[in-house]
């Protein structure tokens, strides 16, 4: 008899129909699995193979050896708990490759396959979630895209701010809750579009609302600030006046700043017409950093 080795298209498609069939006949199957997956309440069986193959739920879950199943278990985040409809879905996708990815359970998608390495699946809901950033909801996306420690994610979102995003920020809750990490990753990112004096204002914002509490990190977050290129008259009116009347700065904080302002202010006045009177004199700042409340004189 003579066996052909010669693959055909078809004889590829049978075998791609007939696999998937098979596999997804797997879910559940408590007769053939080998491991149990334990969310909330909920015990899924499923294959290590099929794990291998789609995540790294076997190096990056917590496992453990079930006595009364003779099984191990991998026993997942407790956060995964809440949307343990979600899991079950995703784990149904991996035996037949199917999921329903929507706005309202993206987040809860991606979340799982960042944190256990789905990488077809993140790639799979990363476009609906870029979609998804605007100018309106970019502190909740943002706080978000941290919270599963996405850098990918987070890139996109900074990459969304702009002079609108600040405006409304300054009128935000939200923004105000943030934590430091998240509001240095701001002030620090390079891809941000905004100016330097919109970002001074945002994050004196932010340490305003709870100044004893962020006190400690005022000097950190504002050192970030290029006062350069801060105009004359948004250094003396905005910068200025604020660092001698805030209480959310040190006498550390607040003698660096004004030291920081006045070096800027002579850049600036030094570019400036001899007829301009915008600028505060170096004089003005270098007083000011002995006595908090002092502004400077009216030309």
């Amino acid at each position: 008899a003579v066996v052909s080795t010669q693959s055909t298209g078809s004889s590829v498609s049978e075998w791609n129909n007939e696999l998937t069939s098979n596999l997804a006949a797997l879910y559940l199957d408590e007769n053939s699995s080998d491991l149990d997956i334990c969310v909330g309440n909920e015990r899924i069986p499923v294959h290590k193979t099929v794990l291998m193959l789609n995540s790294q739920l076997m190096t990056k879950g917590e496992t453990n050896h079930n006595s009364e199943t003779k099984k191990m278990e991998i026993e997942l985040l407790p956060e995964f708990g809440d949307i343990s409809k979600d899991v079950s879905d995703i784990i149904k996708s991996f035996y037949t490759g199917k999921i329903s990815v929507s706005p309202e359970n993206v987040k809860a998608v991606y979340k799982f396959a960042v944190c256990y390495s789905v990488k077809w699946l993140t790639k799979h809901t990363f476009p609906i979630l870029n979609d998804m950033i605007s100018d309106d909801n970019f502190v909740s996306m943002f706080d978000y895209a941290q919270s599963i420690n996405c850098e990918t994610l987070s890139t996109a979102c900074l990459q969304r701010f702009n002079d609108q995003v600040a405006e409304n920020i300054q009128t935000s809750n939200d923004w105000l809750e943030l934590d430091y990490y998240r509001v240095k990753a701001i002030a620090t990112s390079r891809v941000v579009s905004t100016s330097e004096i919109t970002m001074f204002r945002i994050i004196c914002r932010w340490l305003d609302q709870k100044p004893s509490e962020r006190k400690n990190v005022a000097k950190s977050l504002l050192s970030n600030i290029n006062y350069d290129m801060i105009d004359h008259k948004s250094l003396v009116d905005d910068v200025y006046e604020w660092i001698g009347d805030a209480d959310s700065l040190d006498d550390d904080a607040r003698l660096f700043l004004l030291k920081t302002v006045s070096a800027a202010n002579k850049k600036s006045k030094a570019n400036k017409s001899p007829n301009d009177k915008s600028a505060a004199s170096s004089s003005d700042y270098e007083d000011a950093s002995t006595t908090k409340k002092k502004k400077p004189e009216k030309k």
